[in-house]
C-alpha cells in the first residue's frame, strides 16, 4: 500500500470538509462504518467498491486522515472511469487530487456521531476539555474559635458559582449537603 504523503500534490478543501464531518472528535480517526456509508454514497458499482475497501482497509477498525483522503481520492477516480489503484494514485503526484461527487453527506455525519458517542457513560472528552467546563476547589478556611467549640468551615469556589462559605463536615447530613452542592 502506498501511503498518502508519498502521493499526495494538493489536497481538495472537500476532503478537508469531509474529514472533519466524519472524523472523531478524541482519536481523530473515521470508522470503517462511516467510510463504508460514504462508499455506498458514491454509487459505484459493488466490485468497484470492494476494490477501493481492500485498498484503504488497515483492518484496525477505522481509517486515519491519510486512509481517508486515500479512499475519497478512489472514489473520485473510479467515477471517472478509471481503475482504482495505488498505481493511479502515485501518477497522480503532482496534481490536485480529483474531487468524487457524493451527494448530501448528512446521514454519513449522523453516523458518524451516533458511533463517536458510543457508550453514554463515556463523554468522550478529554481531562483538559472537562476543566474548562468547571473545575471546584474546596479549601479549609483559617480556624475560628467560637464560644464552646472551635469549629471548621470550608470555602467552595467554582468557576460557575460564586465561593462559598459551607460550615464544618461533622455529620452525614453535612456530607451529603456538601456532596450535593459539588
Amino acid at each position: 500500500h502506498v501511503s498518502l504523503p508519498q502521493i499526495l500534490g494538493s489536497i481538495p478543501a472537500f476532503y478537508r470538509e469531509v474529514y472533519e464531518k466524519v472524523c472523531s472528535p478524541t482519536s481523530g480517526n473515521v470508522k470503517l462504518e462511516v467510510f463504508r456509508s460514504l462508499l455506498v454514497k458514491s454509487q459505484l458499482s459493488g466490485s468497484i467498491v470492494n476494490q477501493i475497501w481492500k485498498l484503504v482497509d488497515s483492518k484496525t477498525g477505522y481509517l486515519t486522515r491519510s486512509g481517508l483522503y486515500k479512499g475519497l481520492a478512489l472514489i473520485a477516480f473510479a467515477q471517472q472511469g478509471k481503475q482504482p489503484s495505488d498505481k493511479l494514485l502515485e501518477n497522480s503526484e503532482s496534481q490536485e487530487l480529483p474531487v468524487p461527487a457524493l451527494g448530501d453527506l448528512s446521514e454519513v455525519t449522523l453516523l458518524a456521531q451516533r458511533l463517536h458517542r458510543g457508550n453514554p457513560a463515556k463523554l468522550n472528552h478529554t481531562y483538559s476539555d472537562i476543566c474548562n467546563l468547571d473545575t471546584i476547589e474546596v479549601n479549609l478556611v483559617p480556624e475560628k474559635k467560637g464560644i464552646f467549640l472551635k469549629h471548621v468551615e470550608y470555602q467552595v469556589t467554582s468557576k460557575v458559582l460564586p465561593a462559598l462559605i459551607f460550615p464544618s463536615v461533622e455529620t452525614r447530613k453535612d456530607v451529603v449537603i456538601l456532596f450535593r452542592l459539588l
